[in-house]
Parts: C-alpha cells; sequence; structure tokens
C-alpha cells in the first residue's frame, strides 16, 4: 500500500506545479518563449563533466558520470536574450 500511497502524492505534487507553469506558458509572448528557447540550449551546451566516469555498482555495469553547470547561467542568458529583442524595455 505505500508505493501506491507514494505515487498518489507524487502525481497530486507534479499536478500542482504543472497547472501554473501551463498558465504561465499561455500568458508569455511569443518573445519570451524564443528567449526562453535560446537560454534552454545555451545553458545545456554549457554543461561540464566533472571528474572522470566511475564504476558504482559492484558486478553491474554501469558507468556514473557527474557533470556540472553554474544555474544562475540561465537567468543572464535569458536577460540577454530579451535585451537583444527589445532594447525598449531594457531602458
Amino acid at each position: 500500500m505505500a508505493p501506491v500511497h507514494a505515487r498518489l502524492i507524487a502525481f497530486a505534487m507534479l499536478s500542482a506545479v504543472a497547472v501554473p507553469a501551463g498558465l504561465r506558458a499561455q500568458e508569455a509572448s511569443p518573445q519570451m518563449i524564443a528567449c526562453h528557447k535560446e537560454a534552454t540550449q545555451r545553458y545545456i551546451e554549457d554543461f561540464r563533466q566533472v571528474g572522470l566516469p566511475q564504476n558504482r555498482f559492484d558486478g553491474f555495469p554501469v558507468v556514473v558520470t557527474t557533470f556540472q553547470n553554474d544555474s544562475m547561467r540561465f537567468e543572464e542568458y535569458f536577460a540577454e536574450c530579451m535585451r537583444r529583442r527589445d532594447p525598449e524595455k531594457t531602458r
């Protein structure tokens, strides 16, 4: 019964997060959507491998590789894109 209960809680939490995100997407301008896509792509490209891949599980061929990125970069990329696309609003 505990796994079912945990799934219901997880579903409820995801639903609560998804609804406001959907409402925000409806309010977003085409410019904001384009900048969000650009910032996301640049953020993904900035990920770098940290350390060497490691085998973590005894007897299993699983390789764990750690990547890192600076979470504040996304906001910087988004703001930079918005300034480029609408210089009037940034003054």
